[in-house]
């Protein structure tokens, strides 16, 4: 495959993407704005969403580059794999938190 192939208008675009969702994923994790922006959000879930959002944006465009530019990855094949990875650990770490503030509030009364 030649350079000029590579850099379609469509594989800049996704690849774009990808450095986009690092960038709010370091953001997400290091701001101080994250945390003003999300005050009911824990810590901890902000750095997984954060983590998250920088192993889908990694994965992303190494999707779309030569296997030589990435050579850490998921095969492509099994892209399912990182989609349920990033679902699980970011619905897990919402609900967790949601779960931590019920509890504090004491609306959880268990069933007798």
């Amino acid at each position: 495959m030649t350079f000029s192939l590579l850099l379609t208008p469509v594989v800049l675009l996704i690849v774009a993407l990808g450095a986009s969702l690092v960038w709010a994923g370091c953001w997400m994790i290091w701001s101080d704005a994250a945390a003003r922006r999300w005050p009911g959000m824990s810590r901890a879930t902000r750095a997984t969403i954060g983590l998250c959002s920088v192993l889908a944006g990694y994965h992303l465009a190494a999707y779309c580059l030569p296997d030589h530019w990435f050579p850490l990855k998921i095969p492509v094949e099994r892209w399912f794999i990182v989609a349920g990875i990033v679902l699980i650990a970011v619905f897990a770490s919402l609900g967790f938190d949601r779960r931590g503030r019920l509890s504090q509030d004491g609306n959880d009364t268990p069933e007798a």
